[in-house]
């Protein structure tokens, strides 16, 4: 991925980096041809750039449509991917109902996953703690990940919260959670 970018000298590392890898790592747990795959990360794009509801709801018809195609794919011929495990479930699930699960996997990991690899890539290329002199920073790639996480986390406003004393919601009981 890097060689189609990088002889220009220069890269958004979002757009031509961190996007198609996050899309390629997901179509492939997904257990999805290439073809489909690019229809998806233009799609994806192309919902969340709309300036209007019509391009909206254009690219996701042709989301929902290449989804669809990827199910009947893995009906005649399933593989170890998580289409085929969600088709395999006990729950069994109808064909609207797995690509309601790919779609909300696709929204929930792809945004996070592009953003956690985005803003490490900025503090690794930027801080001098883990930059160095360009030959190599003195703290590793890990400790990078740890303080994006800790200081500016791919999806800051959607933490996964706890209760921190019972609850009882709408009939369903929630314990306290001690998490800390």
């Amino acid at each position: 991925m890097i060689n189609e970018f990088g002889s220009a000298g220069e890269a958004d590392l979002l757009t031509q980096y961190a996007g198609p890898l996050t899309l390629r790592v997901l179509t492939w747990l997904f257990g999805c041809p290439t073809d489909l795959g690019q229809r998806l990360l233009a799609d994806m794009a192309h919902i969340a750039d709309a300036a209007d509801a019509g391009a909206a709801g254009e690219a996701g018809a042709d989301l929902d449509e290449c989804l669809r195609r990827l199910v009947h794919l893995k009906r005649g011929h399933p593989g170890r991917g998580v289409t085929s495990r969600l088709m395999a479930h006990s729950a069994q699930l109808s064909d609207d109902e797995v690509v309601h699960q790919l779609v909300i996997l696709m929204g929930v990991s792809g945004e996070a996953q592009q953003n956690l690899i985005s803003n490490a890539l900025r503090l690794l290329l930027s801080d001098e703690r883990f930059a160095g002199d360009l030959s190599g920073g003195s703290l590793p790639v890990e400790d990078a990940l740890d303080e994006v996480l800790w200081a500016d986390p791919p999806i800051a406003n959607h933490s996964t919260a706890y209760p921190t004393r019972e609850v009882h919601l709408d009939g369903v009981h929630l314990p306290r959670v001690n998490r800390w």
